[in-house]
């Protein structure tokens, strides 16, 4: 359906109906954003997809998706689902390209990515639900490219800088008296760069998942 002038859909289970169906420790989710075309091309738009899926099987369970020119996404998404697809099958899924109608790398193929780090251990990532919830229990460092004024982190650190800085966040996390790095940018991506250095300091940190974007949808509940 349409939602102002995003597109709105999904295909599978719902995260309720999974809980419902399966036990809850066996089933995860994450949130990634991507692009209905390359990002160069002249109206490329914003999609923001959840995948839900299974944690043993790694079956795909459901899709829920929000952007531009969605519907063949979703169409694929259903037949993966149908065809009780892995979530190894749908990273390598080789979708037809072209800039002006779709990316190198889908969407779909960028959340079952994410989706098998998540359960290889690659990568950890933090319910924003969760962190406003816990808010003192994480030192939130933004990670991002550009300093942001409207967001309250404790602590702004570009990518680029984080090896080079190391002492002065280890300083500041210390002061703080949090118990974890929570790592937040624009969509995660960074973050999750971010999160991997760390983890080879063995500096306790978390991704927030899906990034300043859907963190700014919670705080605008508030």
């Amino acid at each position: 359906r349409l939602a102002c002038d995003k597109e709105v859909g999904r295909t599978g289970l719902t995260w309720k109906q999974s809980m419902e169906t399966y036990n809850k420790n066996k089933i995860d989710k994450v949130l990634v954003h991507g692009n209905d075309k390359e990002s160069y091309f002249p109206g490329s738009e914003k999609i923001t997809l959840e995948l839900i899926y299974h944690k043993k099987n790694h079956r795909v369970l459901g899709i829920d998706m929000i952007g531009k020119n969605i519907k063949s996404r979703l169409d694929a998404g259903s037949i993966a689902i149908a065809k009780k697809m892995t979530l190894s099958e749908l990273a390598n899924m080789d979708f037809a390209y072209s800039p002006a109608f779709g990316t190198s790398r889908d969407v779909l193929n960028i959340a079952a990515i994410v989706a098998l780090q998540k359960i290889d251990h690659l990568t950890d990532m933090l319910d924003p639900k969760e962190l406003i919830q816990n808010r003192e229990k994480y030192f939130l460092l933004d990670v991002g490219g550009n300093e942001r004024f409207n967001m309250s982190s404790d602590f702004w650190l570009p990518l680029e800088s984080i090896r080079t800085n190391m002492p002065e966040l280890l300083q500041k996390l210390n002061l703080s008296r949090a118990t974890q790095i929570a790592l937040i940018s624009e969509t995660g991506r960074r973050g999750h760069l971010a999160y991997q250095i760390l983890k080879d300091h063995h500096i306790p940190a978390i991704n927030v998942s899906g990034g300043y974007r859907l963190l700014s949808v919670y705080l605008e509940k508030q």
